[in-house]
This record gives C-alpha cells, structure tokens and sequence, in this order.
C-alpha cells in the first residue's frame, strides 16, 4: 500500500520543484518613503521613494530619461489626513521621466537600495497628513510586447507623516532651491518648476533665459516649458530672445541646444506666434547655414502649413509692429542659395497682399533658376496683386 502512496508524493514533489524554483527566483523589493517632514502649502510636495531588492533575482526598470532613474507614475501615493476626518485620496506619483521611447533597461542588483525623487500632484493644504506608497506588479508594453522590465508588487512599511505648513519663508527657500536645481541641470527640479509653476521662480528663470550666459539661458529654457509647449504669454519672450541671439556666442559656444528649444516653442497653430515666426525669419537669414539655419528653415516650413485663415494678413499690415521685420527677412531669404529656401520665401510672402516690397520679390521669383520656385512666385503674385475678397480687409 506504501507504494502507490510514495509513487504519488514523488509525482507532487516533482511537479512542485519548479514552481518552487521559480517562485524562490521571482522579484522581490520594500518600499520606503523619505523627504522633509515639514513641507510649504501652495507646492508640491516631494519626496524619495527607496526601493530595496530583497530577492534573489535582479529589478529591471526602463529609464528613457532625462534623469538617470525610473519614471515615478508606475508608483501611486494614498494620502490621509490625519489632523481631521477626510476618505484618503490616491494620486499618482510623477517625476518628468519619460514613461517610454528611447532608454535602457537598467538592474537593481540583489541586496542594493536604489533612491529617485517623486512628487505628489495635488497641493495639499495646511494640515497634517500621512502618505503611503505602493506599486503593483507591473510589465511595460511597447509594440504590442510585455518587456522584461517589470516591478514586483511593494508597498512602504510605514507611512510617511508630512506636515504642511503655510509659512513664507518655508515657501521661499523652497523656490530658491528649486531655481538653484534648475541652474545645476537637475531634471527634477526642472520637472518641479515647468508643471508647478511659481512666479518667484519664473522671474528668476527669465532673468537667466534673457540673459547673455547661454548656457544658462538654456537651462531657462528647461526649466519654464520642460519638455512641452510654452503658453502663449511667453512667445512674445521667446521672439525676443531669439532676435538677441540673431548672431551666434561670439566665444564658440554651441547654442544649438538653446536656439533648437526656442525655435519649436513657437506653436505656428497658436494666437500670437506671429512674433516667433518672424523672429525665426531673421535667425533664418542671419544663420546662413549651419543646423540652427536648418532648423529654422523647418520651423518656417512648418508655419506655411498653417491654415491661411490664421496667417493672412490685411493689406498694409505689413507695417505693424513685427511684420516690416518679417517682410524683411522674407525678402532676404528669397535671394538664398538653396531653391527649397527661396520657395519657402516665395510661399510666406503671400502674407502681404498689396504690399509693394512683397510684389516686388515674388516679380523677381517669376526669373528664378528653379522651376518649383517660379512656379511658387506665380501662385504668390496671382493671390498678392489682386487680394482676395475672402481676405480681412479686402474691398468688394
């Protein structure tokens, strides 16, 4: 009778060593939460996530940048109020990385302790409060395929007691040192200062972006917009600072970085890009090669795809504030070298209609080498000598 029992239990444990193997070699991590324990109202309120492998196998996660650490979204905070009754809200943690895109997969070796910065996305208001964090078992997909980065399911030990507190001068030192990060180059802080925004900082961030340090002028630049685009307050104060950089750092150094941010911060489908194209007009013909030319040839390319309704303007217009500059610069850009620029200016100065400066250049189009080119100014003349009656401004 043993037999048939001893045949079983051999069946059973055969069956269950793998799974055991597998399940002894699954990930393995805690959780624990850190940060300042006294934090100001009307900001964000950040910490440290400490993630500690505590399996046997190694943690992957995918890090697309900008910061050397993982994207804090894939973490969720549960918020309690602890000084008053309140139902605890969850939010999710953010820290500006990219969630997917170019990057590596990157190990948190068994036994070793990795620390990442995350912000909590709602202002909290005065009061005391205790935040947890967890992170269910997660895989990214990308094209359709579960990759190997995956998180185990953690949740911190103990919640985090936080203390918001309305205090000036606590919300100050914070802005100070939000803005020295952003100068530093930090990613957080330029994640902080770009989706929270704070006047403070900005006055500090525009100082620096309209300054003559272009270097940190760029890291302005990433520190008001991010990665994103900037609202339209702020494209009259990209025109200007791209016409103060017209001629490149007179001591060599690269502001490809600085004028590539400035030139896409002009959303050509915006109200009031008008000034940025025309300030990217000028940088066109003031670069007259070179990549910060060609990517403000392509910015300008991509203005002319902008629908005429938001780009014509009435007869006479031209000579409004910012559009002699562009009519300028237009011209000059006809007289370019490259057929593609020139057919680019012939396009744009259908802008102008009866304006004798603009007739003028598309006349001399009609002799261009090209054929497209000559082909361009005879499209521009017909809209420009006799405006349309659908145009604003135009007679009946």
């Amino acid at each position: 009778m043993n037999g048939p029992r001893i045949l079983v239990a051999s069946i059973c444990l055969t069956m269950f060593l793998p799974l055991a193997r597998v399940y002894a070699g699954a990930p393995a991590a805690t959780l624990e939460i850190q940060g300042d324990p006294v934090q100001p109202a009307n900001a964000p309120v950040l910490l440290e996530l400490a993630v500690r492998n505590t399996g046997p196998a190694p943690i992957s996660y995918w890090c697309a940048g900008p910061g050397d650490y993982p994207d804090a979204t894939d973490f969720i905070a549960t918020i309690s109020r602890t000084d008053r009754p309140g139902i605890p809200g969850r939010s999710p943690l953010s820290n500006g990385q990219q969630p997917d895109g170019l990057g590596r997969a990157v190990q948190i070796a068994p036994g070793r302790t990795l620390r990442f910065p995350a912000a909590v996305r709602p202002l909290l208001p005065p009061g005391e409060y205790d935040i947890a964090v967890a992170c269910d078992r997660a895989g990214r997909m990308q094209d359709g395929v579960v990759k190997v980065v995956t998180w185990p399911a953690m949740q911190s030990a103990r919640a985090f007691h936080l203390s918001v507190r309305e205090d000036p001068q606590l919300l100050a030192a914070r802005d100070a040192s939000i803005v020295a990060k952003v100068r530093d180059h930090d990613p957080f802080a330029r994640h902080v200062s770009s989706t929270w925004p704070r006047r403070p900082v900005r006055e500090a961030l525009i100082k620096d972006l309209t300054g003559d340090d272009v270097v940190a002028a760029g890291r302005a630049a990433e520190g008001l917009w991010g990665d994103g685009l900037p609202p339209g307050i702020d494209l009259p104060l990209i025109a200007r600072v791209i016409l103060k950089h017209l001629d490149p750092p007179k001591d060599g150094t690269c502001d490809i970085g600085l004028m590539t941010k400035l030139i896409r911060a002009g959303d050509p489908m915006g109200v009031g890009a008008a000034p940025v194209r025309d300030a990217v007009a000028k940088l066109a013909t003031a670069r007259i090669d070179g990549p910060v030319h060609e990517r403000a040839m392509a910015a300008l390319d991509l203005f002319n795809r902008t629908p005429p309704s938001l780009t014509v303007r009435p007869a006479g217009d031209s000579m409004r504030e910012g559009g002699s500059d562009f009519l300028a610069a237009l011209i000059g850009l006809s007289r370019s070298a490259d057929p593609g620029e020139r057919k680019i200016a012939y396009r744009r100065l259908a802008d102008f209609p009866g304006e004798p400066a603009a007739i003028g250049a598309v006349r001399g189009g009609l002799l261009d080498d090209d054929a497209d080119c000559r082909k361009q100014a005879q499209a521009t003349l017909a809209l420009i000598e006799r405006p349309s009656t659908t145009q604003p401004g135009a007679g009946p």
